[in-house]
């Protein structure tokens, strides 16, 4: 039996100057935010920090919260309980992800799919190109976790994480209840 005594944060935010991706983004799914990030404390004992890790700017990064809450407007936060066992194997696939291209094409895919599904009830899959966004990201690290996903995990939006973790009983206030 797993003892979860950590947490990790996924978080919804928006830029506080709006840029137009992020404004159609919102427009798109219909939400306040158009991104989504994992936040953690990273570190050893006393020296532990809390971070941000995210695809955003052209690549997969850390940028600490303090920063990332200069420039960024955070609409909620999902807790999520984790062991020690997991946080260690997130921080690890986090820590070699770093620095790993921004999958700028996958924004086009997901918005083809999308509109097909609107138009045609018909979900057209794309193969994985290299790269990430900011949703395949954190589908990955959550899916690791168990969550399951209703598409492949470059086709995700931030919306989808959110459905997902509602789907799961979690709740923007942190508090998880069973469904």
């Amino acid at each position: 039996m797993s003892v979860y005594n950590h947490i990790i944060r996924v978080g919804f935010s928006r830029p506080k100057k709006c840029g137009i991706s992020s404004f159609l983004i919102r427009k798109w799914i219909g939400e306040e935010y158009s991104h989504v990030f994992i936040r953690f404390n990273l570190g050893i004992g006393d020296q532990k920090s809390d971070v941000v890790f995210h695809a955003a700017h052209g690549m997969v990064h850390f940028k600490s919260f303090k920063n990332f809450k200069d420039e960024n407007v955070v609409v909620k936060e999902y807790l999520v309980a984790v062991s020690d066992e997991e946080l260690s194997a997130i921080s690890d696939h986090c820590i070699d992800l770093a620095g790993d291209k921004y999958g700028y094409v996958e924004l086009i895919k997901i918005a083809l799919s999308d509109m097909s599904y609107s138009l045609f009830k018909r979900q057209i899959t794309f193969k994985n190109s290299r790269g990430y966004i900011c949703s395949e990201l954190v589908g990955e690290v959550l899916s690791s976790l168990g969550m399951k996903f209703d598409k492949p995990l470059n086709l995700l939006s931030p919306k989808n994480i959110e459905d997902a973790l509602i789907q799961d009983g979690y709740t923007a206030d942190g508090h998880f209840t069973d469904q």
